[in-house]
């Protein structure tokens, strides 16, 4: 059998994901010298929204939704990775407790299910630790890679340019051995093989639209875009319980548009977003961007969360803002493009990417390498 080349863009936690399983899988049937992975990010591992997330984990919240099955299925495979991974020492995960808070901007007494914040006006459960969890999504991020580097996946860190039929004219002098169905070429001028391409590119899905490959395939393929979003890090000394909470803010009787998160995470920090901006967005920036967000924002989020931590002792550590990857039709898109071969696309999972990034990565996986599945019906994510 002629080696395979499977080249996967995207190095968040779908991308991960992907070469997570793929080279579990290649390695359990010991077809390693049969298959040839790369993985290919312009920055590195997670260096966006997977790197940047609250790593917020929930069986039921999609329940009544078309990721219904897909996010129980992969709340379970969470759960699974975390014994196999010792998840709970190398990235933080641990079942949680879910609350819908509401606070007041005036003075009011503590309800007795939030001992560590002030002014507290009602909470009531979500969810508890039979079906909500959290994880540290950077390093997780950074655990399946490094399983996916030991079992012999390879990285490329570059600017994709151009997507092609290995047929096709390429420019410049490259020699390029045409055993491979289609090349992709980097702005370095390097020029990489492959027999099957994974597509895990987050919000800027939208702009492989412009690679030759695609020039045929109908644009709804490509409707990812981004939905900037505001967090803040704080460290604190202070024993803080693992309570998640959704967190609604009262001046008097009317409520305010000062919603935040807030998630305490084992290592001593609480991570706190809010201040989601716009409707979605063609992401023009490059990934290596590192501060997206608007200062106000993040004055707005640090003020309403100190607001009801007075007493905490804490140091804010990290300012950050990223882009959600969003789809006009609400759900992700998992699969095969219809007319290009061998050539997948897994995008556009919104505010569960950590939950569904391992489930879809496993799902692709088998669908590269043609194994039957029962993990979870797609024809819904196209």
């Amino acid at each position: 059998m002629e080696q395979k080349t499977i080249v996967i863009l995207g190095a968040g936690i779908v991308g991960v994901s992907t070469a997570y399983f793929l080279t579990c899988k290649i390695k359990e049937a010991a077809l390693e010298k049969n298959y040839r992975i790369t993985l290919v990010d312009q920055v590195g591992i997670a260096p966006c929204a997977s790197g940047n997330a609250a790593g917020f984990l929930s069986r039921n919240f999609s329940r009544g939704t078309t990721i219904e099955e897909l996010s129980e299925k992969g709340f379970d495979l969470h759960e699974s990775l975390a014994k196999k991974l010792n998840g709970e020492a190398e990235y933080g995960y641990r079942r949680v407790k879910v609350l819908d808070v509401v606070g007041s901007l005036g003075k009011s007494h503590n309800k007795k299910e939030i001992t560590w914040l002030e002014n507290i006006q009602s909470a009531n459960i979500l969810g508890d630790k039979s079906d909500s969890a959290q994880v540290h999504p950077k390093k997780l991020c950074e655990l399946l890679w490094k399983s996916a580097k030991e079992n012999g996946c390879e990285m490329v860190v570059g600017k994709v340019i151009d997507i092609k039929k290995a047929d096709e004219n390429i420019e410049g002098n490259l020699e390029i051995e045409n055993k491979s169905r289609y090349v992709v070429r980097l702005e370095s001028e390097a020029v990489l093989q492959a027999d099957n391409i994974v597509l895990c590119l987050g919000p800027w899905t939208h702009h492989a639209r412009r690679y030759a490959l695609f020039a045929d395939v109908p644009s709804g393929y490509f409707d990812v875009y981004g939905l900037r979003a505001h967090s803040l890090v704080f460290k604190t000394k202070d024993h803080v319980p693992g309570e998640c909470l959704f967190l609604s803010v009262r001046d008097g009787k009317n409520f305010i548009e000062s919603d935040i998160e807030v998630y305490p995470r084992p290592d001593g920090t609480i991570y706190v977003s809010g201040e989601s901006m716009g409707s979605g967005e063609v992401i023009s920036i490059s990934p290596e961007e590192k501060e997206l967000g608007e200062p106000e924002s993040y004055r707005k989020l640090e003020q309403v969360f100190s607001r009801f931590t007075k007493s905490m002792e804490k140091e804010l550590v990290v300012k950050r803002a990223c882009y959600l990857p969003i789809r006009n039709r609400g759900v992700p898109i998992i699969g095969e493009i219809a007319g290009v071969p061998d050539v997948y696309m897994a995008a556009g999972h919104g505010c569960w990417g950590i939950l569904n990034g391992p489930i879809t990565g496993q799902i692709v996986s088998e669908l590269v390498l043609k194994i039957p599945s029962n993990q979870v019906d797609i024809k819904e994510f196209y």
